[in-house]
């Protein structure tokens, strides 16, 4: 008596609801739900067990080498891979239960990996222009620095010339600037017409 009340309370519909809410098909819908998790499957070699909302067609085991690779042994493969018009890292696993076997496959998103990428291609783009403007300045900075000090070692050079010079001649010279202001005479000048 018991057993009819609990067959004809627990259809066969009711039973696929419950599993559906409080099973692994629940599960797979709640993590399908990441908007980076392009797609969740648990499938046999039959086909999909379960598998989260609105999963456009897969391959089968049977027709994939990636998953007949995981379906042989008893480790991860990952790979990238076209879905839906976007590329995905797709990893799959085998899940043993009892004497069934399963795979259970997750398609990420690489959209955040290559905006990432290209994030990081600009800054490298703009640290490489930086570092270019660097050495440039400083390439420039040290060429002006020896020119500089290559000008003082010849102005020097002419200024002893010119003192050895002015020294050694027996005539009086005296140099005036642009307004006759005297900058600079030698000793027989000093001589003919006392200190300037």
């Amino acid at each position: 008596d018991q057993v009819n009340f609990l067959s004809e309370f627990w259809t066969e519909e009711k039973l696929l609801n419950l599993r559906k809410n409080i099973g692994i098909g629940k599960l797979i819908n709640n993590f399908g739900t990441n908007p980076e998790i392009k797609f969740i499957a648990l499938q046999d070699s039959i086909g999909i067990i379960a598998a989260s909302k609105d999963i456009q067609p897969i391959s089968t085991i049977t027709k994939d080498t990636f998953l007949l690779d995981s379906y042989s042994h008893n480790h991860s493969i990952h790979r990238i891979t076209e879905y839906n018009q976007t590329k995905v890292l797709e990893s799959a696993i085998k899940i043993q239960n009892g004497n069934e076997d399963m795979i259970l496959r997750l398609g990420i998103s690489l959209e955040k990996v290559r905006q990432i990428n290209q994030r990081n291609t600009t800054r490298t783009i703009f640290l490489g222009i930086g570092l270019l403007i660097i050495i440039a300045g400083t390439t420039v900075f040290v060429y002006q620095r020896a020119n500089h000090q290559k000008l003082k070692e010849v102005h020097q050079q002419m200024l002893d010339y010119t003192s050895v010079l002015l020294a050694n001649i027996n005539e009086a010279i005296i140099g005036i600037d642009l307004k006759g202001k005297i900058i600079l005479y030698n000793h027989k000048a000093e001589m003919l017409f006392g200190k300037i």
